[in-house]
Parts: structure tokens; sequence; C-alpha cells
């Protein structure tokens, strides 16, 4: 290959950004994987056909690999169901993520980016010993820090972005993973992510909410504490108490009369756009319904088939981030940056960004040099009667 620089790492992320297992990439090249390791290591240079190879097996530019890469992070991520997630689907969501980071990071040199407005965590790092009162009252203090009353959230996701939340939607193809959060080391820029490929307004609300609940309930909580069954298993529960208080708050929702007929909950869905299911979970902690009311409706929802698809699912779209998508269309738009020099700056294949940033065709919406119809302007203006 050529002199310039070849950042092993960069090999090592986009592999497991398409998926692929060393023995893939190896078969690939016709090389053993033990060559791989050492390309990935920076240990050795893939020669020049090898390197072609490379940049059109795993679909990013030439010059993706004489970029560093960004710096190892520390920070947890939070997962929902960790336990059942694959380390494959992980690790190609993580890499995902850190292409959007490099994204914000080039994007923010161009627009402001909000200063994220979070509370300071003043939670322990043990998070077994958060009570349950204290998530309750972080999700209502976070509604008036935010100034947001007590009233139903039109759209979670805006706000989150309104709030210095970088928030992502994209597909991380796989069935048991629905969305992470992490704080990014050095800047503190908090990230969400939500699976694009979980098609479910309601549900989606909640992801958005439940990672909120980690970001503010769980950011001096260590890496290491994650791997502990119990523990994570109680960072998921809390994490859910606060989506649940945040979006249904105990002072208006509270109010809510709610039967025993579970198709009584349909039009209090409609007015709330969260899940029944998780209404039902609320109202029996706010002790509107009995714990055997809770019980009952939770089964009537079963035999409904209402556990995976409720009704009005499928219904409306979820909501979609738009500040980073904005973001790329105000420098293409304002001529700080063609199309091409944008893909070119940001180093990865137009469909990722595309893919990252929810713009889909936007490298494809008419070249950067189209030109626009002469518009004739009169030499002479028509003269007006005299007064």
């Amino acid at each position: 290959m050529s002199s310039a620089a070849f950042y092993g790492a960069r090999l090592h992320e986009a592999r497991e950004a398409r998926g692929y297992t060393l023995e893939q990439v190896a078969d690939h090249l016709g090389i053993t994987k033990q060559a791989v390791s050492l390309y990935e290591k920076s240990m050795r240079q893939p020669r020049a056909d090898y390197f072609q190879q490379l940049v059109e097996y795993l679909r990013v530019p030439p010059h993706y690999f004489s970029r560093p890469p960004l710096a190892p992070q520390s920070s947890p991520r939070h997962y929902r169901s960790l336990t059942t997630v694959t380390k494959k689907a992980r690790d190609t969501a993580e890499q995902k993520a850190r292409w959007l980071q490099e994204i914000a990071h080039f994007l923010a040199e161009h627009v402001e980016l909000n200063p994220a407005l979070l509370p300071p965590c003043e939670f322990p790092a043990n998070p077994n010993q958060i009570r349950h009162d204290a998530v309750e009252d972080s999700a209502a203090n976070l509604r008036r820090l935010w100034n947001l009353g007590d009233g139903v959230i039109s759209n979670v996701v805006h706000l989150l972005e309104n709030k210095g939340i970088i928030v992502a939607r994209f597909p991380l193809y796989s069935d048991k993973l629905d969305a992470f959060s992490f704080v990014e080391d050095g800047t503190a820029l908090p990230y969400i992510i939500l699976a694009a490929d979980k098609n479910n307004y309601f549900r989606s609300r909640h992801d958005a909410a439940h990672e909120l609940g980690h970001l503010v309930l769980h950011r001096n909580v260590p890496s290491q504490a994650l791997k502990d069954k119990p523990t994570f298993k109680n960072m998921e529960l809390q994490a859910h108490r606060f989506a649940s208080a945040f979006l249904l708050p105990a002072r208006t929702f509270g109010k809510e009369w709610i039967t025993s007929d579970i198709n009584s909950l349909k039009n209090i869905k409609l007015k709330w756009k969260s899940a029944i299911q998780a209404m039902i979970m609320r109202a029996g902690d706010l002790g509107i319904i009995s714990k055997s009311q809770k019980e009952s409706l939770l089964i009537a929802a079963g035999r409904k088939g209402w556990k995976r698809r409720e009704p009005f699912d499928d219904d409306i779209e979820p909501e979609h981030p738009r500040f980073l998508a904005r973001s790329c269309e105000m420098i293409v738009g304002e001529k700080i940056s063609t199309k091409a020099e944008l893909q070119h700056c940001l180093a990865l294949d137009k469909a990722d960004v595309e893919t990252l940033l929810g713009l889909p065709g936007f490298f494809d919406e008419g070249p950067d040099g189209e030109v626009e119809e002469p518009q004739p302007v009169l030499k002479f203006q028509r003269a007006t009667q005299a007064e």
C-alpha cells in the first residue's frame, strides 16, 4: 500500500461495525487470521492489493484507515437486557456509536451544541443503595429543572436533543437490543442510541426515558458493577421506574381512573402516549390499583396478545432525532461544505452517514453543482401614476 499511515485500530473498528470475525476477513483476503490480527495491532501493514480488498469488503473510503481513531472509552455503556445480548451485537452497536461520536465531533466544529442540562449526579456509586423514593423524586425534579410541568411530553426525543443530549436512531440488528446510553470521556457529552429496527412509537419513548434514567441515576456507577447480575438487574428496574415516573407523573397520571376493564386503557394510552403494560405497572406503583388488579390486567393483556403488540402500535411512526441531521443539512445549505467535501471529511461510507443520522438519500439528492433556472430582472420599473 502507499506510505500513508495505517491505523490497525481502524481495521478492528470497521470489522466489528460490519459484524465480521477475524476468520471472515482472513478468508476474504486468502490469508491467515493471525496476519489480520497483526494488521489490527499495527504490527504489520497490508500490501496494496490486500488494502484495496479491505476497502471494498468493509465498505469504507481508503483514507478511513489513515485517520487516528478515537481514544478508548472507559465510561460504562448501559444496555437494556445486557445478559441476553450477544457480544457480537454489542461490539457492532458500539463501533457504530463510535462513528456517530466522530460525526458529532466534526459537526461541533461548525454548529453550536447545546450544553447538556443534566442535574449533578449525587447518587452513590453502588446502585443498590439508591432507594425507590429517590428514583421517583429524581424524575419529578428533572421535570422541574426542564420546566415541563406535569403534563404529557409531546416528543421525548426532541426534548432530549434540546437539553443537550445526542440522540440517534439506527438499526442495532438484535432482537434483544432496544437501546443503550453512555457519557463520552473528556467532553462529558451524553449519548442515547435507540434501535431503529424496533418500530414501536410507545415503547421507543419509554426506551428513551429509560436511558435518560441511567444518565441521571447511574453516572457514578463504575463499569465493573454492571458485571454483577443482581446489581445490573436492580439498575434496570431503577431505570424503568424512572422512565415511568418521568413519562407518567404521579400528580397527574395518578388521578387517572383505571378500571379492571383492559379495554378502558386504550384511550388512556393515546392520551399519555405510553404502552398499556407500562401504565398498568405505573398504576400499581402509585397504588391506583391493587396488586391483584394489576396482575389481572396483565393477564388480560396477555390473553389479547398485547405482550408483543398492543393497539395503535402500528399506527404512529416512532420519534426521530433531528439535531445532527439538520446540522448536516445546514452545513451544506449555507455553503460551508459541499456534500462531497462533507463525505470526505467524515471518512465514512455515505450509506453509513445517512443511516446513523437518519438522512436517507441525503448524498443522492441532486449534485452539488445544480444550476437553477435563470430569473430575468426588469431594467426599468413600471412607471406609477402620479398622485
